[in-house]
């Protein structure tokens, strides 16, 4: 294809802005947007607003929000005025280990790109794809984080290049659900595609996160991805 990587395939389901805003509902939202314009922006997002606790454009501010209010998801851009976001990702995940992160990346190097996915975010975008329909990585995004998933597109693993490394063995239902937690399903979506039930594929995931040697399916999933899985 010329050196052209695919749009994201992760089969999240098309999710409307109401669908999005219930499953907000009641959480707690930290915005760390580089530029103040498109905080302003984003800040007016229905499903953002009614639950923004904080608008900023400091790596500083956005920690220190953090660390005080303990938001359940925060929003933030690899560029900030001052500081940077990828850091800030690893700063909150110490000060509140249990907010999920979004990170939309300005720059699309590789470099860059595997930092993010490092950082142990959620979901990993670039703004040149974010998109603000019902079918956007915005909004999938979002989707995706609150039913549990982790939302990294193909065209992110295809740019971050991780040099391959193996992997333990696994079982055939262990590799089919591996395969299932890299595309951003739930539990609950991976049960149904293959024909489960949801505590099935939550001793799977367990299984995978021991062998593996990690604490929690998102570092499943980034340590796939940087096996080239």
């Amino acid at each position: 294809m010329d050196g052209v990587l695919p749009r994201s395939t992760v089969p999240t389901p098309l999710y409307a802005e109401g669908s999005v805003k219930r499953m907000l509902k009641g959480k707690r939202i930290v915005l760390a947007i580089g530029d103040q314009l498109s905080l302003a922006a984003i800040a007016l997002i229905p499903v953002i607003r009614y639950g923004s606790v904080g608008n900023f454009t400091t790596q500083q501010e956005a920690a220190t929000a953090c660390h005080s209010k303990q938001p359940d998801l925060l929003l933030v851009t690899d560029e900030l005025q001052q500081g940077n976001g990828i850091a800030l990702l690893n700063e909150v995940r110490k000060l509140s280990p249990d907010t999920k992160a979004l990170i939309f990346l300005k720059r699309e190097t590789p470099d860059v790109v595997r930092d993010a996915i490092n950082s142990g975010a959620t979901g990993v975008i670039f703004v040149s794809s974010i998109g603000l329909g019902p079918g956007g990585d915005f909004m999938r995004s979002l989707a995706a984080a609150w039913e549990g998933g982790d939302f990294i597109p193909d065209i992110i693993r295809e740019r971050a290049g991780f040099p391959l490394k193996p992997l333990p063995e696994f079982s055939e239902k262990e590799k089919e659900v591996l395969r299932q937690l890299c595309q951003g399903k739930t539990n609950k979506e991976i049960a149904a595609e293959l024909m489960v039930s949801p505590e099935t594929v939550k001793t799977h995931v367990s299984s995978l996160i021991g062998l593996m040697q990690v604490k929690d399916r998102t570092s499943v999933v980034i340590k796939a991805i940087r096996a080239g899985f």
